[in-house]
C-alpha cells in the first residue's frame, strides 16, 4: 500500500512539472541580486535555474552566475543538493519551507564554501517557480540576497528552419541559445523560440 502511494506522488509530481523523473528542468525568468543589510540591489531581466527531482521530497537546484555589477564580482554557478519540498496533491503546488544548506565546490583550483538559507514556492496551475536564497560565500564580509520568479521552459523537440518570420516570432517568445541561456534576438544557427529549436539562417 505505501508503495502504491509513493508511486502515485511521483506520478503526480512529474506530471506536475512536465518532465520525466530525474530530468533537470529549466526554469527562466527576472531575478534581484543584492546585499539586503547596504540596500544595494542589482535587478536582471532573465536568469535560468535547472531543478532535478532526485526524489518524491527532495530536489537539486542549480543557480546561475550571480554577478554583482557594481563591484565586477561574481558568485560561481553552483548546485543546492537535497532541497526539501511538500507537494500538495490538490492544488499541484510545492513548497520548500526555510531550510539550511552548505555546499562546497572548486573554483579555479580553490575550494570554496556557500551556505545559507532556501524558501521557494512551485505553482502548479501557472507552471512559475520562486525562489529566495539568502547565502555566504567564500570570504563575503555580508551575505546576498538572490530572488528569482521564474517560468517553466518548455524543451524544445524539433528543429525547424524559418525565413522572414524569425523576427515576428522572436518578438513573441523568449529566445534562447542552444544551450538554454537568455539572448536578446534570435542569432545565426540554432535558436530555441517559444520552446522550440529553430534553425536560423
Amino acid at each position: 500500500m505505501k508503495t502504491s502511494i509513493l508511486c502515485a506522488v511521483l506520478l503526480c509530481l512529474s506530471t506536475c512539472l512536465s518532465a520525466q523523473p530525474h530530468s533537470a528542468m529549466k526554469f527562466a525568468g527576472p531575478s534581484t541580486f543584492g546585499v539586503a543589510a547596504m540596500d544595494a540591489w542589482q535587478e536582471n531581466e532573465t536568469d535560468t535555474i535547472l531543478f532535478l527531482m532526485t526524489s518524491g521530497s527532495e530536489a537539486d537546484i542549480t543557480l546561475p552566475a550571480l554577478t554583482y555589477n557594481a563591484l565586477d564580482y561574481t558568485i560561481p554557478s553552483f548546485t543546492i543538493h537535497g532541497a526539501t519540498f511538500a507537494f500538495n496533491m490538490s492544488t499541484h503546488n510545492a513548497e520548500f519551507a526555510e531550510q539550511e544548506f552548505s555546499e562546497t565546490f572548486t573554483v579555479d583550483g580553490e575550494e570554496k564554501t556557500s551556505t545559507g538559507t532556501l524558501t521557494a514556492t512551485y505553482d502548479g496551475s501557472a507552471r512559475q517557480f520562486r525562489l529566495t536564497v539568502v547565502m555566504s560565500y567564500g570570504r563575503m564580509p555580508l551575505p546576498v540576497t538572490y530572488s528569482l520568479t521564474a517560468d517553466y521552459v518548455t524543451p524544445a523537440t524539433a528543429i525547424r528552419t524559418v525565413g522572414a518570420d524569425i523576427q515576428s516570432s522572436a518578438d513573441a517568445h523568449p529566445v534562447y541559445n542552444i544551450i538554454g541561456q537568455p539572448i536578446a534576438t534570435a542569432q545565426r544557427g540554432i535558436n530555441i523560440i517559444g520552446g522550440r529549436k529553430v534553425l536560423v539562417k
